[in-house]
């Protein structure tokens, strides 16, 4: 016997009744495939309204995003989300999420000139969060594969150790 994905009018009004709106009681009939009886009876979650703690927590250095997951996520008080001081992970966090807006803080030459040497925008991204600074990281070439390579080679000889020994081998 297959599914019921079809919703009765009846049905939304049993559901309004309860509070849940229509398109959730979809969502839970035809996405999440909910058996109707639950879909129409289990009362919505309530979304907590946080805007209040992200002054403060902007204030501290925490942007809106961090705040959230702290609180979503790592299920912290709002108040311990907005005042607690940022730790390492914290700070990774923050540079993955500044790495998103570095399109936005670089001009448009320099993502140009860096794409004329084959540089993708991630990788050029990526070397800014390594420490390059913006005229290398834009300029300097990608390394082939056999570059790369060659460059392991000389790495393991110059420590005495034997490129050609099984434990470096490809399987």
């Amino acid at each position: 016997m297959g599914y019921d994905f079809y919703i009765t009018p009846e049905e939304y009004a049993r559901a309004a009744a309860n509070g849940i709106k229509a398109n959730t009681l979809e969502v839970r009939v035809r996405c999440l495939g909910w058996d109707k009886e639950r879909a129409m009876t289990t009362p919505p979650r309530r979304v907590s309204d946080h805007s209040a703690w992200h002054a403060l927590a902007e204030s501290n250095g925490i942007s809106k995003h961090l705040f959230r997951v702290r609180v979503n996520r790592n299920g912290w008080s709002p108040e311990r989300a907005a005042t607690e001081p940022l730790t390492t992970k914290d700070r990774r966090r923050e540079l993955v999420l500044q790495a998103k807006s570095y399109q936005l803080k670089y001009p448009p030459e320099v993502l140009a000139r860096a794409a004329a040497n084959g540089v993708r925008p991630d990788t050029f991204y990526a070397r800014i969060h390594r420490g390059w600074d913006v005229d290398r990281a834009a300029d300097t070439p990608l390394i082939s594969p056999e570059q790369k390579g060659r460059n392991r080679v000389q790495w393991l000889r110059e420590r005495g150790l034997d490129p050609s020994a099984s434990v470096f081998q490809k399987r």
